[in-house]
């Protein structure tokens, strides 16, 4: 069977023309891992991956997880994004430091569907707002909703809040049964971006605080009192074909 696909890939790369069928490579360091305010893995991980995109880059393919963008470029005001995205908690594929699986990272895997949107306003469009609405389709089954702002700081450099609001089996989902439905985490963060790198891709770099919000969900058995991280992660963009 991975012949088969490895066999697709090359017939596609062979035959599909740059603004038809791109391939990217995705190098990915985090200090710890968290999700949506939930410490998964309280250690360093690293992973490494490829990503296929379709269309002059509008339906994009990374691992089990496909998007489709209604926008034609990075440089749209108004961005619209459509998709559908698998996720787990299980050990990250390369970890840099020793961690032994416990409560934090006991969840069934999900998969979501979602849509989000941001619009940009302001000096150079560096200014935005926009959401994210996902709806789980094989486990709970419920909604969860973000907002989010940003705002430039520095050259290439933004600061970027976030709130969520969601479901109550959506919110014990992510922080254990004892979680209540309403605002889920908040966080801010700072994003600097690095354009100019001697291959063809970009390098980003983002260091976040995030919170757990409400009294149940802090002490909920997945997070256990432990609500409040700050995490660094950089992601470095290699467009390879």
């Amino acid at each position: 069977m991975r012949s088969y696909f490895l066999g697709l890939i090359l017939l596609v790369c062979s035959t599909a023309s740059a603004d038809v069928f791109n391939i990217n490579l995705m190098a990915y360091y985090t200090s710890q891992t968290v999700y949506k305010g939930a410490q998964i893995w309280p250690k360093s991980s690293f992973l490494a991956a490829p990503g296929l995109q379709f269309f002059d880059r509008r339906l994009s393919v990374y691992g089990p997880n496909i998007s489709w963008k209604f926008h034609s470029s990075k440089e749209a005001p108004f961005k619209l994004t459509t998709g559908a995205r698998y996720w787990d908690d299980d050990r990250p594929m390369i970890r840099l430091a020793r961690g032994d699986e416990d409560y934090r990272n006991q969840r069934s895997s999900i998969l979501e569907y979602y849509i989000k949107s941001e619009y940009n306003f302001g000096w150079k469009n560096k200014f935005g707002l926009g959401f994210y609405i996902g709806r789980e389709l094989i486990r709970y089954k419920k909604w969860y909703f973000d907002f989010h702002a940003k705002a430039p700081i520095l050259p290439y450099t933004s600061l970027v809040g976030t709130i969520s609001h969601a479901q109550g089996d959506t919110n014990r989902y992510l922080y254990g049964p004892e979680s209540v439905s309403g605002w889920g985490y908040g966080s801010l963060g700072i994003r600097f971006v690095i354009p100019f790198v001697p291959w063809d891709g970009i390098i980003i770099n983002t260091l976040e605080k995030t919170w757990v919000l409400q009294g149940a969900n802090k002490n909920a058995d997945y997070v256990r009192g432990n609500t409040d991280h700050l995490s660094f992660n950089t992601r470095w963009v290699w467009n390879a074909f």
